[in-house]
């Protein structure tokens, strides 16, 4: 699975039961995203749980997310058992994104070495 699809997968579990959504919440950020459509989706789902509410399919539709995107999104997943699973790979890809910038923006290769272990340790 890719990096986008993993996105998706987490912000699907969120819509199809939203009772995990405090557990993705305590494993990924917004950062962890890598599309700004997702991220803010991620943002407005959160935002909606804030709020003591319910994100289904009317309240995410006052937010801007269309119908028909939210059904894709839920039709994603049948549950939301392997969120877990989802997170887990969504911070591996936002460690391996940050490792290549680092890459990129370092000339140093011990310097590079060192960034990339304080990024493996806040896993």
């Amino acid at each position: 699975m890719d990096m986008v699809q993993n996105e998706f997968m987490v912000i699907a579990c969120m819509l199809r039961d939203p009772k995990c959504a405090q557990e993705v919440r305590s494993n990924i950020e917004s950062e962890d995203f890598t599309m700004a459509a997702n991220k803010d989706l991620f943002n407005n789902i959160n935002q909606v749980i804030d709020e003591g509410l319910i994100p289904d399919i009317a309240i995410m539709r006052d937010r801007g997310l269309s119908a028909t995107r939210f059904m894709e999104l839920e039709d994603m997943t049948t549950s939301a058992a392997n969120v877990t699973y989802y997170c887990d790979m969504l911070r591996k890809d936002r460690v391996s994104r940050r490792m290549r910038e680092l890459v990129e923006d370092m000339d140093d290769a011990s310097e590079v070495m060192a960034q990339m272990d304080e990024e493996i340790r806040a896993l």
